[in-house]
Order: structure tokens, then C-alpha cells, then sequence
């Protein structure tokens, strides 16, 4: 006797949009003309910086454990100013998608939303 499968517990629906989202190349091209090419490379430069700043500071941090150097205050000041370069970086992140925002319409805004999940049902 074989058992029945369980109830499923969720449903997918696939939405096929009626026009096709921008290649990345029309994208960064569309953005370009809303914010300017020098502000998004200003953008990348920031957060490419900031990444290996992070990296840095980590590398510091854990070569500290590595050695018997490790004191209270200096691990204080590194993990702080790694979380403070991290929230650089995230501020970098979301003003990114604060101007990509400024290209779309109201109607691809809700759908990238949703498709997100930041809508609330």
C-alpha cells in the first residue's frame, strides 16, 4: 500500500511580464542618462574601495588572534571600524538603489517590490 503525498503547503505563480526587463547593457545605459556615468563610477569606485578596506581590517583582526597580541582595546577599535566601514558600504548599496529607483516607473517599482518581497499582503 503506498501512501499519498502530503498536502502541498505553498503555491508558485510564475508571471510572465508583457515586456521584457532591460538587458544589463540598456539598463546601466538608462541609469547613465538619469544619474550620469561619472556619479555611478564614483558610486563602484566607493564601494570597491570600501570592500577592500573591509578585507583589510579583517585580515588585521584576525592576524591579531593569530599572535598572542590580541588586548580588549585593540580588537575594540578594529571590529569598529569594520562595522563602521561596513555601514559605509551598505549606505553606498542602498543610495545605488535609491537613484536606480529614479529610472523606474511606478508600475516596475511595484513589481520589483514584489518580486522582492517588500510588498505586505
Amino acid at each position: 500500500m503506498t501512501e499519498d503525498p502530503p498536502e502541498a503547503k505553498y503555491a508558485v505563480q510564475v508571471v510572465v511580464p508583457d515586456k521584457s526587463p532591460p538587458t544589463p547593457k540598456q539598463y546601466v545605459q538608462d541609469l547613465k542618462g538619469v544619474v550620469g556615468g561619472k556619479q555611478l563610477a564614483k558610486m563602484k569606485k566607493e564601494a570597491v574601495r570600501l570592500g577592500k578596506d573591509i578585507v583589510q581590517k579583517e585580515a588585521e583582526l584576525d592576524s591579531i588572534f593569530n599572535t598572542v597580541a590580541a588586548e580588549s582595546e585593540v580588537v575594540r577599535n578594529l571590529v569598529t571600524k569594520i562595522a563602521e566601514l561596513e555601514g559605509e558600504l551598505r549606505l553606498t548599496h542602498l543610495n545605488a538603489h535609491l537613484l536606480e529607483r529614479a529610472i523606474l516607473s511606478e508600475e516596475q517599482i511595484a513589481l520589483y517590490d514584489e518580486l522582492r518581497g517588500y510588498k505586505i499582503k
